[in-house]
C-alpha cells in the first residue's frame, strides 16, 4: 500500500486534493494516500468534493493509553457487551490523575516538567481566539466575548448545560451579557475548530427515548484546554 505524507496541508495547495481524487480513480485500488489537513480549512480551488474516494478521518490528542499512562486492560467494549471481568490495575493516585488531565493528551506534552506542559494549552487557545476564529470564514468577532463563552463552557465542563443557562452563567461570573444567539454561532465556531466535542447521549437499546429526550453533554477536545481556561493548577 503506498502512503503519501505531504510536508504541508494540503490546504495549502488545493489542487492536491483533485489531484489525488484523479489519481485514485485512475489507480483503482484503495488506501494510497494520506493528506494531512488544518483545523481551519480553505476549500477555494477544489473542483471535487471526494465523496466515494476520500473519507475523513477526525485527529485528537492522545488517550491515556496511548500516552502509556493506563495499561489498557480494562475494555469498554467488552464492559458494554456485558463481560464484567474483575481485574486488579493496582493503586491510582490522586495527583497523578490531575496531572494528566492538566498535561493532555499532546503528545510533546508527555515528558514536560507539568509547569511547561500546562503552557502548551493557554498558547493553544491565545492562537484559535486571536487568530483561527478569524482565519475560518474571515469575519471580525469579539474576542472578550468569546473568552467568556469559554470560560463558562470549562465551568460546565461534562454537563448538558443549555445555551441558556451558559448566557446565565457568563452573567452571573462576569456581570456580561451575551445573547443566545451569540452563543449559537460560537459554538458552532468552536466545534469547526475542533476546541469542542459534545458527548451525545446513549443507549443500548437503539428505539429508546434517551436518543431523543436527553441532551448531550459538554466537552472540550482536551481536558487541558478547561484546565487552561480556569487556571487550574496541581497544587501539593
Amino acid at each position: 500500500m503506498a502512503q503519501w505524507t505531504p510536508e504541508y496541508s494540503w490546504q495549502e495547495v488545493p489542487p492536491i486534493w483533485d489531484a489525488v481524487r484523479y489519481e485514485v480513480d485512475r489507480r483503482g485500488t484503495k488506501g494510497q494516500f494520506i493528506l494531512t489537513g488544518l483545523s481551519t480549512p480553505r476549500v477555494k480551488g477544489i473542483l471535487h468534493s471526494g465523496a466515494g474516494r476520500i473519507a475523513r478521518l477526525r485527529m485528537h490528542t492522545m488517550s491515556l493509553y496511548e500516552s502509556g499512562h493506563s495499561g489498557g486492560r480494562v475494555s469498554l467494549k467488552e464492559l458494554c457487551d456485558g463481560k464484567l471481568t474483575p481485574v486488579f490495575t493496582g493503586e491510582v493516585e490522586l495527583n497523578a490523575i490531575i496531572d494528566s488531565i492538566i498535561r493532555g493528551g499532546w503528545p510533546g506534552n508527555q515528558d514536560l516538567p507539568l509547569s511547561e506542559a500546562a503552557l502548551l494549552p493557554n498558547e493553544y487557545i491565545k492562537a484559535v481566539v486571536e487568530d483561527e476564529v478569524h482565519r475560518l470564514d474571515d469575519v471580525r468577532r469579539d474576542k472578550h466575548k468569546i473568552m467568556l463563552l469559554l470560560c463558562s463552557l470549562a465551568r460546565n465542563e461534562a454537563t448538558t448545560v443549555s445555551n441558556k443557562s451558559l448566557k446565565n452563567d457568563v452573567k452571573g461570573v462576569n456581570d456580561e451579557d451575551i445573547d443566545e444567539e451569540t452563543i449559537s454561532v460560537y459554538l458552532d465556531i468552536f466545534n469547526r475548530l475542533f476546541l469542542i466535542e459534545n458527548q451525545e447521549p446513549f443507549s443500548s437499546n437503539i428505539r429508546s427515548s434517551v436518543w431523543v429526550k436527553q441532551a448531550a453533554k459538554r466537552h472540550f477536545t482536551d481536558p487541558s484546554l478547561a484546565c487552561a481556561l480556569l487556571k487550574a493548577t496541581l497544587r501539593n
